[in-house]
């Protein structure tokens, strides 16, 4: 059983991969919460999740129908360049906050800087950064 059989079986192996994915489409992805007290019941479509908590499937179609659904909406804030300041503070937001935190951590940890030594350290003798 060497890639022969692969090749002589290739259209069978196209229809199973074509029906794993299908299946995968319309399992269950996520699920849609809703606050249900216990005493409760959940009814169908729903299923309980937690305590508190019901929710209905999502499978992964709906949630590209979903996605495709704002697509249309979304390229026209961007192309009108009414989007372009958000996404500017967005992205700043999103390299900033690494940095914030870091030092923040750094900040609350300068008790234990004799650790941060050891890691430097560590990292120069491993050539990843330069005395």
């Amino acid at each position: 059983m060497g890639m022969a059989w692969f090749i002589d079986h290739r259209r069978l192996l196209r229809a199973l991969a074509l029906i794993l994915l299908v299946i995968a489409f319309s399992g269950p992805w996520a699920f849609e919460q809703i606050n249900v007290p216990m005493p409760y019941e959940c009814d169908p479509p729903y299923i309980r999740l937690d305590e508190d908590f019901c929710g209905s499937p999502i499978s992964l179609a709906a949630i590209i129908s979903m996605v495709v659904s704002i697509l249309p909406e979304f390229i026209d804030v961007v192309t009108r360049g009414e989007a372009i300041p958000n996404l500017f503070i967005f992205a700043l937001g999103l390299f900033l906050a690494p940095a914030v935190t870091s030092l923040i951590t750094l900040k609350i940890k300068a008790e234990h800087s004799c650790d941060i030594l050891r890691i430097s350290i560590i990292m120069q003798e491993l050539g990843w950064i330069d005395e």
